[in-house]
């Protein structure tokens, strides 16, 4: 005998509905996505200062500040990302787990692009290759490897994942 609560047929358990805890994580994912969406607007507006900066005054190679701006662009559109994706599993009454897979190689692709952008910021940074010497050579060597290690760890990921549906069907 099924312990049931009147016409529904439903177990008094489910009639409850989900614990307050659940609405407190909920509350903390949407305020966790409005934040990312603030620093977002903080960067772009410190970007624009920065641009405007440049434009009165002038200052270092145009080329290079280009290239800032650029890397402002891309953080702050990770932050974008980052934001939107936390604030829709916020309100997504039953969030997925392959939204966070897909966030990850977003989020993953965004970083090895910002570590390009910082590396040719650096290069043109200097002002004579004497400047640069071996030390730019170290940084794009461990650039390079953060690179191929999330390649990797991406690229694991997703046969890890296909696997997994496969071993569904």
């Amino acid at each position: 005998m099924t312990d049931t609560t009147g016409i529904t047929g439903k177990k008094k358990k489910d009639l409850r509905g989900p614990s307050p805890l659940h609405y407190f994580g909920r509350l903390v994912m949407k305020m966790t996505g409005l934040l990312f969406i603030l620093l977002a607007a903080i960067t772009l507006v410190f970007s624009c200062y920065e641009l405007i900066l440049f434009l009165i005054h002038g200052g270092i190679n145009p080329i290079a500040m280009f290239v800032h701006i650029a890397e402002y662009y891309l953080i702050t559109v990770t932050f974008t990302l980052v934001g939107q994706a936390v604030l829709n599993l916020g309100r997504s009454p039953d969030p997925t787990t392959e939204d966070l897979g897909a966030l990850k190689e977003s989020l993953l692709a965004m970083v090895v692009s910002i570590s390009g952008v910082v590396f040719i910021e650096m290069i043109l940074e200097n002002k004579s290759p004497a400047e640069l010497g071996i030390d730019i050579l170290y940084v794009g060597v461990a650039i390079a490897s953060v690179a191929v290690a999330l390649g990797i760890f991406i690229r694991l990921g997703m046969h890890k994942k296909e696997e997994e549906e496969n071993a569904k069907d």
